[in-house]
């Protein structure tokens, strides 16, 4: 369901920058208002701009949201408090928590109007430690972070 729904967001997200854009050329009288004139073949060709963003919107979630396991030795409670201040540090403020797992979410309410509201990293405890799952570009990175703070003596 939490695909769906984020598919759907894209798709709106797609249409309402097209949009713009559009009208962005409207008002400064580079073109028509008339789907005639602003595309070849006029409104048929509004559906298949409409079908191209409803085929990338259904892909991009699953190239944008990824699960990724991070390594990270110890005990959790004497980890938590680590992760909590590089996840502060990095942006994130602590949404809620139970027992091995955890939730974070952006503290600037402008960074999660940038990502429509799909800015969640949770963590979820495993044998090796933490599996990690929200946008893939923030987890790569915290998962970098993370593991560098965690097991420094590997790369010392």
């Amino acid at each position: 369901m939490k695909y769906l729904v984020r598919a759907v967001k894209y798709f709106f997200w797609f249409v309402i920058l097209f949009s713009a854009i559009l009208g962005v050329f409207i008002l400064m009288k580079l073109v028509e208002p008339s789907p005639e004139s602003l595309f070849r073949n006029g409104m048929q060709s509004v559906w298949q701009i409409a079908g191209l963003f409803a085929v990338v919107a259904a892909f991009y979630p699953r190239l944008a949201y990824a699960t990724r396991n991070a390594v990270i030795p110890g005990d959790p409670s004497e980890t938590r408090d680590g992760i909590v201040s590089l996840m502060e540090d990095r942006g994130y403020e602590l949404e809620s928590s139970d027992g091995d797992g955890m939730s974070f979410r952006l503290s600037s309410s402008f960074g999660r109007l940038k990502r429509l509201w799909e800015d969640r990293v949770t963590f979820t405890r495993t044998m090796e430690g933490y599996a990690l799952e929200g946008p893939n570009k923030d987890i790569v990175r915290l998962i970098s972070a993370l593991e560098m703070k965690f097991n420094r003596s590997q790369y010392e």
